[in-house]
């Protein structure tokens, strides 16, 4: 069972597991050397919960510390677009173009974020670039669905 920030803290304390052992639990996790691969994973499961602020809190501090990193700059644009902060998400997914240009999911989901911040003509560019990629098929096909509509 995982234990909520706002849960008691299992260490007995009484006090919320915000308030006593996470923040020890965040330092230790920090000075691992996967700790990008942990602060993505705990994202994942927070995006999958729809816990899209605490997911952005967590992959902007992850980013901070590996700015390079294309798959924590796509799931932080993924939890903007869901909590309809387009441009943000823009922002994010741009950053993340020009780390790895050339790559079909990080165009398509540029592309997306435009499309629904009303920026049509830009997010059919990025389709279209997209697709002359050669992309994974449920990308292309997403793409391709996208450019029909």
């Amino acid at each position: 069972m995982k234990i909520g920030r706002n849960d008691l803290c299992p260490c007995g304390s009484g006090k919320k597991y915000k308030k006593c052992c996470l923040n020890e639990e965040r330092t230790n996790s920090e000075n691992s050397e996967n700790y990008g691969e942990i602060c993505f994973e705990k994202a994942t499961e927070l995006y999958e919960e729809k816990r899209y602020g605490e997911a952005i809190e967590l992959l902007a501090e992850a980013q901070g510390k590996f700015p390079e990193d294309t798959d924590i700059l796509l799931l932080l644009g993924g939890c903007y677009v869901q909590i309809t902060r387009f441009i943000d998400a823009a922002k994010v997914l741009l950053l993340a173009d020009k780390i790895e240009p050339n790559n079909p999911t990080i165009l398509y989901n540029l592309g997306y974020a435009l499309l629904c911040g009303g920026r049509i003509n830009d997010a059919y560019k990025y389709f279209d670039e997209c697709l002359g990629l050669n992309p994974p098929r449920e990308v292309r096909k997403m793409a391709q669905r996208m450019i029909k509509e």
